[in-house]
């Protein structure tokens, strides 16, 4: 399942699974789905993060710089790193 989160405090947009994989194809479909919400959005823009906290310890997804909220993003209040 794919989340899409936005969190406004930071200007971030995460895109993420609800599973722990980290293999590149996953990451490459989480920067296409990203390019899609965002055109123009280019690979040097992108990070690679992995996730603590109580929600979603342990998985890996990508965050991207946004001005403002995408359509389909939810709204979150924090990030939540190791």
């Amino acid at each position: 399942m794919i989340i899409k989160e936005f969190c406004p405090t930071q200007k971030t947009a995460v895109i993420r699974e609800d599973c722990y994989g980290s293999r590149l194809s996953k990451f490459l479909k989480l920067f296409e789905i990203a390019k899609s919400d965002l055109p123009g959005l280019s690979p040097d823009n992108v990070e690679i993060i992995r996730y603590g906290g109580a929600r979603y310890a342990k998985t890996f997804g990508i965050e991207f710089v946004c001005s403002s909220i995408l359509p389909g993003y939810e709204i979150i209040e924090q990030l939540e790193y190791i």
